[in-house]
């Protein structure tokens, strides 16, 4: 069950986005629980983005071997095609292989 507070939050999203101007766009993103479940509080939001007439996408990352693939698609899909290499140099620098945890501000290893 959300709590006053989260509901309360919530039921401003309409006025929040009907703050955006026509012509620009607005981004929601929020990581799935360990079950791969959407969030009651995004389902919610999704509902609202619907109704104002935004577009509500689910957009997976690629696991490490579906980076460089996946990049070229996306191009493939604009119209861009990748010199030789290109797509793996890309996937590289955004740190598709990077196989050691990430560290936060404060000092503490992650996983």
């Amino acid at each position: 069950m959300a709590s006053r507070a989260g509901r309360r939050r919530a039921s401003r999203w309409p006025e929040v986005i009907g703050l955006v101007a026509p012509g620009n766009g607005l981004a929601f993103v929020e990581t799935l629980d360990s079950f791969g479940r959407r969030s009651a509080a995004l389902e919610a939001l999704s509902q609202v983005v619907a109704a104002a007439g935004g577009e509500v996408l689910e957009v997976r990352a690629p696991k490490e071997g579906q980076m460089v693939r996946w990049i070229e698609e996306r191009g493939a899909e604009r119209e861009i095609r990748f010199g030789r290499g290109a797509a793996q140099e890309l996937a590289t620098r955004v740190g598709a292989f990077v196989r050691e945890g990430d560290v936060d501000r404060a000092g503490r290893v992650g996983s």
